[in-house]
């Protein structure tokens, strides 16, 4: 049974990130990523994954990253507004049968049903839907879907939320952390990493690019908040045992780690013994920043630490 992933966004770096940084995670692992997407959507995705060291060259010339314009796949599939189910099953069903010719598992990113949701088609959106749980029986695969936030809250977003993804489908909005309204940084950036051994080291890269292009002012600084990012993803992966956001924030004073996963269990700083391999995580961010805590709501929890500096002026 195929993996489906549905995520919200408010910003199209906001959607980049988080498909970049589970895309990397399936080529690190031999996996095969298809992106379906409009032009600028695919050039934000693959600008993101070379920042997280992908040679975008390499990884078509070896068969780890395919593409797909949407209005083109769109255009062979739908006659008069409406899907025909043999052209998608044959047109997406063609592609995806390629790409994974030598067994490697997908990872799909789709931005189909947002196209058709914003042109008005939603009957078509859904039929989309739909025909992906018919590609599902034939190959396994997972599949990431992202909604700007916009759209899925306004009008009847809800409902047809509901339609497509059934009556359980909810939007969880980014929590603020420290009782701070995070819209409210200078610079932010986020990113959503699965729970995997890799995802942390994954998660500390993806920081320490995004900080490096902030051009904080110490090194010393960058190290802290890379290795706490380390730490606190380590935890969500370890304890938490599911996906993870990590959330960067800057503004004149300070800067702020945050991390979200999904379980509600409160961490609390451990006291291992000389021998004991686990345990310092919590005391490590501790020790690093000026300041550390967790906020909580219906979705989960997040840990964040701030620090002392800034980006340059």
């Amino acid at each position: 049974m195929a993996e489906h992933l549905v995520r919200f966004y408010d910003e199209d770096e906001d959607l980049a990130r988080a498909m970049a940084s589970f895309a990397i995670e399936a080529i690190h692992h031999d996996g095969v990523v298809v992106l379906i997407a409009t032009e600028d959507h695919r050039l934000a995705i693959e600008s993101e994954l070379r920042l997280l060291g992908c040679d975008i060259s390499d990884a078509m010339r070896l068969g780890s990253l395919w593409s797909a314009a949407t209005d083109a796949v769109l255009a062979a599939c739908t006659t008069g507004g409406d899907v025909e189910q043999g052209a998608f099953l044959q047109v997406v069903g063609s592609l995806l049968a390629e790409a994974t010719v030598s067994g490697r598992r997908a990872v799909v990113y789709d931005d189909m049903m947002v196209h058709l949701w914003e042109a008005g088609q939603v009957p078509a959106a859904i039929e989309v839907e739909r025909l992906w749980a018919e590609l599902d029986r034939e190959r396994p695969f997972t599949r990431f879907c992202a909604y700007p936030s916009e759209l899925a809250t306004s009008g009847d977003g809800s409902s047809v939320l509901r339609r497509l993804y059934g009556p359980e489908a909810t939007l969880r909005p980014p929590m603020a952390h420290n009782g701070k309204d995070n819209s409210r940084a200078e610079i932010s950036a986020a990113a959503e990493f699965a729970a995997h051994w890799s995802a942390p080291g994954t998660a500390r890269r993806w920081a320490r690019s995004v900080l490096g292009h902030w051009q904080l002012a110490s090194d010393q600084l960058l190290d802290d908040i890379s290795l706490a990012v380390t730490e606190l993803a380590n935890n969500a992966v370890i304890h938490a045992r599911s996906t993870f956001t990590v959330g960067l924030h800057t503004d004149t004073e300070s800067v702020c780690v945050s991390v979200h996963d999904d379980s509600l269990s409160l961490p609390a700083p451990g006291s291992p013994g000389v021998t004991e391999r686990f345990g310092r995580g919590l005391g490590i961010v501790a020790a690093l920043s000026t300041s550390w805590g967790v906020d909580t709501d219906d979705s989960g929890k997040v840990v964040w630490a701030h620090f002392a500096g800034s980006r340059p002026n």
